[in-house]
């Protein structure tokens, strides 16, 4: 099975370049910069897949619950997307593809490092049930239930993971390394008994291997005025092979 990962296009998807020589296209979050955006951005995408004939499947980043007051963060999030059915999270549940299990999620972050609130814009942009902005212990919540979805598919056959958030440390690259804001960017799980993990939110492109878990980020990223690219190693073309 060939799988073509892309992340982080930030309502750039008219620019993916799909390939017609993979089975499935995965996107890691991102696609939009607010759930305003978030219906066009994922009716792009499946436009795109449905050109080349290739299947697809996506989980929501960060910059996708971004609103000015929607006060149902996942819910209505969720509602906004172009097909629900391509959609991983952990109310949707996993999907079968060729007999390989999918499992996603955004995941969120589980630092409680008190300065990710000034300093980090989700905590400007994404608010609670109540309308106000959500906060650290919050997003923490969400992790957690995030984190106990993915957990209870360790060590299962044949099954691959897709969050927006890193599961490890291992993924930071090196002009970030030391960074006091990594452990809101960087997640330090025990991935013993996963495989295979597809992530983005770090505007990066590597693969590694952490504790036997295969990870691979291929994030396309911001694009300045003048048309450079952020991430100078984004692969159009990047395709794991299993």
């Amino acid at each position: 099975m060939k799988i073509q990962l892309v992340s982080d296009t930030h309502n750039r998807t008219h620019d993916l370049k799909i390939s017609k020589d993979v089975d499935l296209v995965i996107h890691a979050g991102d696609l939009s910069n607010g759930i305003d955006d978030l219906y066009n951005q994922t009716r792009i995408l499946s436009q795109l897949c449905d050109e080349a004939n290739v299947d697809y499947l996506y989980v929501l980043g960060n910059h996708d619950y971004w609103s000015l007051g929607y006060p149902r963060p996942y819910e209505d999030a969720y509602d906004a997307v172009y097909d629900k059915t391509k959609l991983l999270t952990k109310d949707t549940g996993p999907k079968v593809i060729n007999g390989y299990t999918f499992v996603g999620a955004t995941l969120w972050t589980n630092t409680n490092l008190s300065i990710i609130e000034r300093y980090i814009n989700d905590f400007n942009y994404i608010y609670d049930e109540n309308y106000d902005l959500i906060s650290l212990d919050l997003m923490n919540k969400w992790f957690e239930e995030d984190w106990k979805y993915i957990e209870s598919f360790r060590n299962k056959p044949n099954t691959f993971i897709v969050t927006h958030f890193p599961p490890s440390e291992s993924l930071c690259s090196e002009q970030y390394k030391g960074n006091v804001l990594n452990p809101y960017f960087l997640n330090d799980l025990d991935l013993k008994g996963f495989e295979n993990w597809f992530l983005g939110h770090t505007h990066h492109t590597m693969n590694t291997i952490d504790n036997g878990c295969n990870l691979y980020l291929n994030a396309y990223g911001y694009v300045s005025r003048n048309g450079t690219k952020e991430n100078l190693m984004y692969n159009d073309n990047y395709i794991i092979e299993v």
